[in-house]
């Protein structure tokens, strides 16, 4: 039993030693946290262990890998449940990697990092977050932002330095918000990669080809403090004239064409209680494309959002939306395993009857922080219904919460119907065969 005991006290010491994890918060950052995760794995291992030592008289040790077994066909049922229930996204990876994109691989990146290593070495270039990830990989210079805060863990900027490249490659902001971030940046150079083919979703902000063109115009038309120095293929290099004269403030006339405000919420957009999300950000009104669908088939819906007059936090915030099922007997809201209950005829029956995906708002073109406060945002999206979905009603959720790199759970997520991710209804659906 000492042993047992070991094994188990050993690493949740270690995990919340007082002492030791200020010190590791230091180095590793946020990461630190996932030490935790490690409790769960030293408890069971000691609670096994303890089993097997306990019972080391004559039989114990059958009774003990009996226990054992148990303790094993438990998890291997539950995660039968999980996986089950992740056939969808296993399906998108298969697909993923069968058809590989052309911009993720090396040979399409091979004459803009050639034209890039020509520059000065040293040289600070200011991209979007994913071709920054890869610029200090081949080339030497060095880049204004990074991928995300698991880049650079021990980086208190990291946030900062992510949605100034946001506001940099965005359309929709003004010109003297766009050279105030490159110049907070120093930036010398601007890199304007335009060969991702389809919309590429960011932990701030995203890469959408429906804005190439607009975005490549909000520095063609300011060649005093923008001179293009290389257009190919899909590719523009800016030098920035780092002693051009700062644009005068004009944020309000700027956001007012182009972007995805209206004046008014349309007529017949429904109304939505009033809410609102921990960065006060709220859901005014949504419209809902169809009424009536086929698993498989896609649905338009639009949301419209506002901000009040505080500052948006350095996390992002995420919408989740989910399809929940209103049929009798399909989802039970009051039994303490009802999510269990579900997944494991999910499994069994081949059927969904709730789906849950998650996107940035305003398919990250526009984050809430860039939003005028009060205006009024259109958020369209399009919501793919599973091929697996169950026939019945359904409503339509959505929820607005913070999206860190460590999600915080709470047991409802595992066990209960009514989780963390229950959002506000906004529109019905019939799914048919």
């Amino acid at each position: 039993m000492f042993f047992a005991g070991a094994v188990t006290i050993g690493p949740l010491l270690l995990i919340f030693n007082p002492l030791l994890v200020p010190v590791l918060a230091k180095i590793a950052g946020y990461l630190v946290a996932r030490l935790a995760w490690f409790g769960g794995y030293a408890l069971v291992w000691g609670a096994l262990l303890g089993y097997w030592f306990r019972d080391r008289a004559p039989g114990g040790r059958s009774t003990a890998l009996a226990k054992g077994a148990g303790i094993a066909a438990l998890l291997v049922f539950l995660g039968t449940l999980t996986l089950g229930d992740r056939q969808e996204d296993w399906r998108k990876l298969q697909w993923m990697r069968t058809t590989p994109r052309a911009e993720w691989r090396v040979e399409t990146w091979r004459d803009l990092v050639g034209f890039m290593n020509a520059l000065p070495a040293g040289s600070r270039i200011a991209s979007d977050p994913l071709t920054s990830y890869m610029i200090p990989a081949f080339t030497s210079h060095k880049v204004t932002t990074l991928l995300a805060q698991h880049s650079s863990p021990a980086d208190p900027t990291a946030p900062a330095r992510l949605q100034d490249a946001v506001r940099i490659f965005s359309p929709f902001t003004s010109a003297r918000e766009t050279w105030d971030a490159i110049r907070r940046q120093d930036a010398d150079y601007l890199v304007l990669n335009f060969r991702f083919e389809r919309p590429v979703v960011l932990f701030y902000g995203g890469i959408d080809p429906a804005l190439y063109e607009a975005t490549l115009a909000k520095f063609r038309n300011d060649p005093g403090r923008y001179e293009e120095i290389a257009d190919t293929d899909r590719c523009h290099v800016f030098r920035i004239v780092k002693d051009a004269p700062p644009p005068e403030p004009n944020v309000t006339e700027a956001r007012t064409s182009g972007t995805p405000e209206v004046s008014a919420l349309p007529a017949d957009a429904v109304r939505i209680a009033p809410n609102a999300s921990p960065a006060g950000i709220r859901l005014l009104a949504a419209s809902l494309g169809a009424t009536t669908v086929s698993p498989g088939d896609t649905v338009p819906l639009v949301l419209y959002w506002t901000r009040g007059e505080g500052e948006i936090g350095p996390i992002p915030e995420r919408l989740y939306l989910r399809l929940d099922s209103r049929e009798p007997g399909a989802i039970d809201r009051d039994s303490p395993i009802g999510k269990l209950t579900r997944k494991w005829r999910q499994t069994r029956d081949g059927r969904l009857f709730r789906a849950r995906t998650s996107r940035n708002l305003v398919r990250g073109s526009l984050p809430a922080f860039l939003w005028r406060p009060n205006a009024i945002l259109v958020d369209s999206i399009a919501i793919r219904v599973p091929a697996r979905m169950a026939p019945g009603r359904y409503d339509v959720e959505a929820l607005l919460r913070p999206h860190a790199h460590i999600q915080v759970y709470h047991w409802s997520d595992f066990l209960r119907e009514e989780d963390s991710f229950s959002g506000i209804t906004v529109g019905e659906l019939e799914i048919r065969p």
